[in-house]
């Protein structure tokens, strides 16, 4: 799946910019033993999503046995590495209550990859007293905030510009067409082949952003202030989707351009990583 080969970068913290900080050797074990836990959950998350694996009925819904087994096996896997969180969660009671939050994330989110990954990062994953992921160079105190459109009903349209959280939407079709549009289980912010520019409402040092790739390829650019381009990335799948981690080791990300995918590009969910 695509979603992992973005995951699982080898000489990145699952991540398409990584900086580096000034005790090398150190923060690159760090990151490495980090990176490692980052790729084990996103390959969990991609086996879990790409199948439904429940089984029972309305309120008693429980994990499929196929899924418990790789649930223990994900926990193992954090426990060889040395992930304290893992080795709590290893245990029969704790486990229970991972195996409710996954149905919960499961039944009721469309953006299943994205919910599973950062349910399960946050619980087995060490922070911070800042809330920042151990082993990452971000430095003073951030706040993270999501923005999703599963909430909204299919074919709701916006025009040319929407602001959700203080995200800035802003369409570059110049008749502005920005609407939700659901496709199974996945609703999207759809745009033409134009584009759009999401603008955050401060600088962001991490930013999460799940597409939809329905037709054509998707490009993205990641820019800095004064519009200076960080990077730049082509997502061609179609009939996928992708989620994407861009990371620096400052609050320098302003805002993110997509444009192409033939009038069937979709943004799942985005979430940024702010500066207080």
């Amino acid at each position: 799946m695509a979603f992992l080969k973005l995951l699982a970068t080898a000489t990145s913290l699952v991540a398409l910019i990584l900086g580096t900080g000034a005790n090398a050797t150190t923060d690159n074990a760090q990151l490495g033993r980090h990176a490692s836990a980052l790729t084990i959950i996103g390959e969990f998350a991609d086996s879990m999503c790409s199948t439904i694996p429940l089984e029972g009925t309305g309120s008693a819904l429980t994990l499929s046995g196929d899924a418990q087994a790789k649930l223990t096996g994900l926990l193992d896997k954090l426990v060889a590495l040395g992930v304290d969180g893992a080795i709590t969660y290893r245990q029969d009671d704790y486990q229970g209550l991972l195996q409710t939050d996954l149905v919960r994330a499961i039944k009721e989110s469309t953006s299943c990859k994205l919910k599973i990954w950062n349910d399960l990062k946050d619980k087995l994953l060490p922070s911070d007293k800042n809330g920042t992921v151990t082993g990452t160079s971000n430095t003073g105190e951030s706040r993270e905030e999501c923005v999703s459109f599963e909430t909204y009903a299919d074919d709701t349209e916006f025009g040319s510009n929407i602001t959700i959280k203080d995200f800035i939407f802003q369409s570059h079709h110049r008749t502005g067409r920005l609407f939700v549009n659901q496709s199974g289980r996945i609703k999207v912010l759809q745009f033409m082949h134009e584009g759009l520019t999401i603008d955050f409402p401060k600088a962001a040092s991490v930013v999460k952003i799940e597409l939809a790739d329905f037709h054509k390829p998707i490009k993205l650019d990641v820019l800095g202030g004064d519009d200076h381009m960080l990077m730049s990335k082509t997502i061609d799948k179609d009939n996928s989707t992708e989620l994407l981690r861009v990371k620096r080791n400052s609050y320098s990300i302003h805002k993110i351009v997509l444009s192409g995918g033939g009038n069937e590009g979709g943004i799942e969910s985005v979430c940024a990583n702010l500066q207080r």
